[in-house]
Parts: structure tokens; sequence; C-alpha cells
């Protein structure tokens, strides 16, 4: 369903940085929250300085899309809407904290996922399918799940970060049934992003 049915209005449509992708319960965003604070604990006298994520922008990305016109939320909302086409809830499980794509040259800190990957990918598989056959420019890299926690983007530190992940490799976070995937809009902000949820293709119940 339309979230917000009040589209931008003039001679030229907006543009707007949107991706799709799963969202989180409140509480299990709150159990990752306080991991990124036990996290925040042990990396802050290692010299690192890596950008955390906040605990209510939490979520796995299925598509990063861009800037993309306004006029196009239809059309994404039927390819979504198709993907999830006689869908039921997926139930995952967020444990394991670890260095995305590899430790030795991490992009983030992350939470691993488990449970009904095969029918996350199965998703992803399909609306990345409909989103190329459309003209998006979609990352060609292969989907792997899961939930960025904070972006690395220096080296300085990594010894202290990689110590710290290690530490919590076996932290089990949160389980939750999934029941949907969303449209965000991403505001660029001082502190950091914010996710504005604008199109939501829920599962079968």
């Amino acid at each position: 369903m339309l979230i917000d049915d009040q589209m931008p209005s003039g001679a030229e449509s907006p543009y707007w940085r949107m991706f799709i992708a799963v969202a989180f319960p409140s509480e299990v965003k709150a159990e990752c929250g306080k991991l990124i604070q036990r996290l925040k604990t042990g990396i802050q006298f290692s010299g690192a300085f890596p950008s955390w994520v906040k605990a209510s922008s939490l979520h796995l990305t299925l598509a990063f899309l861009g800037n993309t016109s306004v006029d196009r939320i239809s059309e994404l909302q039927c390819f979504m809407e198709e993907a999830t086409s006689g869908v039921r809830p997926l139930h995952l499980r967020l444990a394991g904290v670890t260095l995305f794509p590899t430790p030795k040259n991490p992009r983030v800190i992350a939470l691993h996922l488990t449970g009904d990957l095969a029918g996350i990918e199965k998703i992803q598989t399909t609306l990345a399918q409909k989103l190329k056959r459309a003209g998006y420019p979609l990352d060609n890299r292969p989907f792997r799940p899961h939930v960025t926690l904070a972006r690395i983007k220096s080296m300085r530190g990594l010894a202290g970060i990689r110590d710290v992940v290690h530490a919590h490799r076996d932290s089990v976070v949160s389980e939750c049934l999934i029941t949907g995937i969303t449209l965000y809009r991403s505001h660029l902000l001082p502190d950091g992003p914010e996710y504005e949820p604008i199109v939501t293709a829920n599962f079968c119940a």
C-alpha cells in the first residue's frame, strides 16, 4: 500500500534517493541498539572511529535504487508485489557480529542473518531481475544478506575493531518474522541518514 499518496506536483517530477529493504520490528531494533552500545564501548579506546548506524534505521537492503523519479513509485510497487506474491512470513535470526565483506578489508561491521534466507534470496533475485529489465542501475555484486551496524571509513584502529568483533562473533541478538518488504526514501542529514517508508508490499497472511 502507499503510505503517502500525496506525491509532489510541478512541471518536473522530483527525484528521491530510494532503496528497497526488509524492515525489522521495533523490538529487534532495540536489541540491536543494545549490541551497538556494547560494540561502541569496546571500540572506543582502539583509535577507530566507525560511523554507527542508528538502531531505528537498521534494515536488510534488497536493492539500492539511488536517485529515482517519484513517477516510478507505482512501477516499483508493482515489482515488489510481484516479487512477494505467494510468499508467507519468513523467520530470521540475527546473531554473530562480523566484518564485511572480509576481515582483511572490511567496509562495515555487520550482523549475520540465518533462518529462511532462501526465501529472502528468492525475493531479492526476482526483484533484481525486474528492476534490471526496467533499466535500474543495480549493483552487480552477489547478494550477501547482512545488517550493517557501522561503516568503517578508515583502517585506523582496525586491530582493535577486529578484537571486539571477534569477541561478539557468537552474540545472539534476536529472532523475528518478516512479513513484507518496503520502499524507502533516504534523507541525508548532518547527523546521519534517516529513512522514510513510502510503499510496503506485504506477504500472504
